[in-house]
């Protein structure tokens, strides 16, 4: 965000993007270790910490599926330096109010079950 914010500030757009795919795969190594973690015995740890087994089964589940979105999380973390880097914090705004409303659609229809 600080180089990002430099490079803006000096006019120096075309070194921008190069900072954002260094950042990008600078990230990519901690989602993809995090990854390999969870599916390699972190899980197992985890269910020891709970009395059900069906609070087990069902968080093995989750997680199963959830490691995944390490690699988005992490991207978009660059992508957030990248607009405050620019000053263009009103795509953030925009962004966060697009997925607040999406998700309570999807917890609406999906959660509750109020789509069939």
């Amino acid at each position: 965000q600080i180089l990002i914010g430099r490079r803006n500030g000096e006019k120096k757009f075309h070194q921008i993007g190069e900072i954002v795919i260094q950042g990008i795969l600078f990230l990519l190594v901690p989602a993809l270790l995090l990854i390999a973690v969870f599916k390699l015995g972190f899980t197992d740890t985890l269910m020891r910490l709970f009395e059900s087994e069906n609070v087990s089964e069902a968080v093995s589940d989750y997680l199963d599926w959830r490691v995944y979105g390490f690699v988005f999380a992490f991207a978009n973390s660059t992508f957030r330096a990248f607009y405050i880097g620019i000053a263009r914090t009103k795509v953030l705004t925009i962004n966060s109010l697009v997925m607040a409303l999406v998700n309570l659609v999807l917890d609406y229809g999906l959660i509750f079950g109020n789509f069939g």
